[in-house]
């Protein structure tokens, strides 16, 4: 949202946030809530040495594409091609060169890795293996040739050698269960990099949440939206104690990541999300429902087919309550982006994650998950 934007510092706004940070302060522990009184602009900042140490790459590694063989950990299985790319000391590979499906992604910036290799009687590589350290997890490629297998492991290791993740010997990365099965974004990069409309899955570590994961058969068990204002970046999610918003620098300053095993963001390509009837519509939206109180009935989930209420009151919008999913939902459909006959409450947090191709309206999109590292 533009820097003229009216949420912050709104009563609306006041009680959303102390409603998020109720919510997380209740399950984390904290003894106190802050207000937002207290916060100054400073807290809402990029921590700027950590991201330009992050960002400072060189530019003397050469990029490569092409079909390598993964040794699958299966024993049965044997060796499978995959497409790989290597490129800005991110190797990844994909199902097929359509890259459709990634099915790993090791950032070295984010994580040291053991690099290991099999040499023939020319001294060629003819097999290489990355091993995070900390783990015995191994990802074994070779290619059809010698050749191009050699080739490929000279690369991987100029830019293991150039890595912020072999200098500093970091390891951000093994504390997440299967964390190659996304591409990886900083912290840093969330807050200078996502806009209105991008979504974050949350997979929480409390082990009530696996019920509602078994039941929606889904991966995540909370969903929510981000937004900008005053060119901040917030989070706007419907949570037990109601509808709510927090700074994402909260995430790291208040440690509500830690109460989250994983999380990911999906961010949303939609040519019209800056026009001036998108951003009134979502501002608004945002306005009317923050303090709203949480609601997940049967009545509502058996519910198929929205009200179109043509002109509701703000009084009336008030009185509605969401689950964290519905809300989302809403708010697309404010945008523009799904379907407004279909009810908001026939949407769960499965439907939002890249497995589920959500088909948005007008051409719009949201890219793959990827996993969000916290660098502090």
């Amino acid at each position: 949202m533009n820097k003229n934007s009216i949420i912050i510092g709104s009563p609306s706004y006041q009680k959303g946030l102390a409603i998020s940070s109720k919510n997380r302060s209740e399950i984390i522990g904290f003894q106190k809530v802050q207000n937002i009184e207290n916060q100054t602009n400073e807290n809402l900042k990029i921590d700027e040495s950590w991201f330009n140490l992050m960002f400072k790459r060189q530019q003397n590694c050469t990029s490569m594409k092409g079909n390598l063989q993964k040794k699958s950990p299966h024993f049965l299985i044997g060796y499978q091609q995959k497409y790989c790319e290597l490129e800005n000391r991110v190797f990844s590979y994909y199902k097929s060169d359509n890259k459709l499906e990634l099915e790993g992604s090791l950032d070295f910036d984010l994580q040291a890795y053991e690099y290991r290799q099999i040499q023939n009687e020319r001294h060629q590589t003819i097999q290489f293996t990355l091993i995070p350290k900390g783990t015995q997890k191994e990802f074994v490629f070779q290619a059809a040739q010698p050749e191009t297998t050699h080739l490929w492991a000279l690369q991987i290791q100029i830019h293991l050698n150039d890595s912020i993740g072999n200098q500093k010997q970091l390891n951000f990365l093994i504390q997440i269960p299967r964390f190659w099965k996304n591409s990886q974004i900083k912290t840093s990069k969330v807050l200078s990099d996502c806009q209105d409309g991008d979504i974050a899955l949350f997979k929480s570590k409390d082990n009530t949440t696996k019920v509602l994961r078994a039941i929606t058969m889904c991966e995540y068990d909370h969903v929510c939206m981000l937004y900008r204002d005053n060119g901040f970046l917030f989070v706007f999610e419907a949570v037990q104690t109601g509808v709510g918003t927090f700074p994402w620098t909260d995430l790291v300053e208040k440690h509500y990541q830690d109460y989250y095993e994983k999380i990911c963001i999906r961010k949303l390509n939609y040519t019209k999300k800056y026009t001036q009837e998108v951003q009134q519509k979502l501002k608004q939206f945002i306005l009317n429902n923050l303090g709203n109180e949480y609601g997940l009935t049967p009545s509502k989930l058996f519910k198929t087919i929205s009200q179109i209420v043509p002109h509701q009151t703000q009084e009336e919008e008030k009185k509605r309550t969401y689950f964290c999913s519905e809300l989302v939902a809403k708010a697309y459909k404010e945008m523009g982006l799904l379907d407004k006959l279909k009810s908001s409450t026939q949407y769960y947090p499965s439907d939002f994650t890249q497995e589920k191709k959500l088909q948005l309206l007008d051409g719009a999109t949201l890219d793959p998950e990827m996993l969000v590292v916290f660098e502090h």
